[in-house]
């Protein structure tokens, strides 16, 4: 669980999204027609912080 919550801090919300955050994410996409085949990342920044280096993973811990 540790490292669940250094991810989190590592991104830019620094927390996990509620449930409403999510759902309006996906009600977004549901209602914007012309957007198609593409994927929307609801993690607070998280992958670019870990695609930056400002994330170290569990396995670069050791």
């Amino acid at each position: 669980m540790a490292h669940c919550a250094a991810r989190w801090e590592a991104g830019a919300c620094q927390r996990v999204a509620t449930p409403g955050e999510i759902a309006a994410a996906a009600e977004f996409m549901l209602s914007a027609p012309f957007v198609t085949g593409t994927d929307l990342l609801i993690d607070g920044g998280t992958i670019a912080a870990m695609k930056s280096g400002n994330y170290v993973g569990r396995r670069d811990q050791r």
